[in-house]
């Protein structure tokens, strides 16, 4: 969390300098908000996704990947893709990452354990 604090703090300064674009919709303190909200988000998600790959004794090397893909579903989840769209969705982009050389039963777990969806046809 210090990493975030760190990390939102500089945001927070460039924001006011006007080092960085502002949103006319809300204010420096709710658009602070929502990056913290989003940093935070994200940090757990690779925390997770970490664990997962940890407990399935995945070389390190190869966690970036199994991260972006998981980064990929969850953004579709944060746009409001849901229910049988997202499974189909989330198959495709496996279907991707399998062709990069990664495991689907690992992208299956991810998506699973970490991402609470259902890949199964009759979860749709």
């Amino acid at each position: 969390m210090k990493n975030i604090d760190r990390v939102v703090d500089n945001y927070d300064l460039k924001l006011r300098r006007g080092d960085l674009g502002r949103s006319r919709k809300c204010t420096v303190q709710d658009q602070v908000a929502h990056y913290r909200q989003s940093l935070e988000h994200q940090d757990r998600l690779t925390r997770l996704v970490t664990q997962e790959l940890e407990t399935l004794g995945v070389n390190p090397l190869n966690w970036i990947f199994y991260h972006a893909f998981a980064r990929q579903v969850d953004r579709l989840m944060r746009k409001g893709v849901s229910g049988q769209s997202l499974g189909i969705e989330a198959m495709l982009l496996m279907s991707a990452w399998i062709g990069r050389g990664l495991s689907q039963l690992l992208l299956e777990r991810i998506c699973e354990n970490v991402l609470g969806i259902g890949l199964s046809p009759d979860s749709a």
